[in-house]
């Protein structure tokens, strides 16, 4: 938990969704009257700024954008595999999809990318214009882009494993 955006989110359902402080050591509620989340729901993840359209008729919302989860509606699957975490938050990422409303934040799961498929990410961002005619880099979706700000390295390999790259067959 290295990342200044990246934050723990506590759901009690509705629109009941608490962001963990670590400098204040508390549960807070501001700016997140938009996020929805059901009980017993905690993840991490961050508020990402989507940008739909260019030019004048470009419209912004904000998404909630999740990495990893530790409970999904009470569940704990803090100790699955991440591969079995991420299957369990697709699953909820769509059960919530299916009772979004206009006013209310989308939640995505980020998808993860292995290491040896790291270039072509970089070789999919493109240049945007936005409302402003500020020339930004962008990551694009069929309905939105946004500015990537970083790269998540996850440790997806338990102890006492290792994984290694051949050099002779780059697997």
């Amino acid at each position: 938990m290295g990342s200044t955006e990246l934050h723990l989110y506590l759901g009690l359902g509705s629109n009941k969704v608490f962001r963990w402080n670590p400098n204040k050591s508390h549960w807070s509620r501001e700016s997140l009257s938009n996020a929805d989340l059901s009980p017993g729901t905690i993840i991490y993840g961050e508020i990402v700024p989507e940008l739909i359209g260019e030019g004048r008729s470009q419209k912004k919302r904000f998404a909630l954008h999740v990495v990893d989860a530790f409970a999904l509606g009470y569940q704990n699957i803090a100790k699955m595999h991440y591969k079995d975490r991420l299957q369990r938050m697709n699953l909820y990422a769509a059960a919530l999809k299916k009772h979004e409303y206009k006013d209310k934040w989308p939640v995505r799961i980020r998808q993860p990318v292995p290491m040896e498929d790291l270039n072509d990410i970089f070789q999919s961002l493109s240049v945007r214009y936005s409302k402003s005619e500020v020339r930004q880099l962008i990551l694009e979706n069929e309905e939105y882009w946004f500015q990537p700000k970083g790269i998540l390295f996850v440790n997806t390999t338990k102890e006492p494993w290792s994984r290694f790259l051949s050099k002779t067959t780059n697997y």
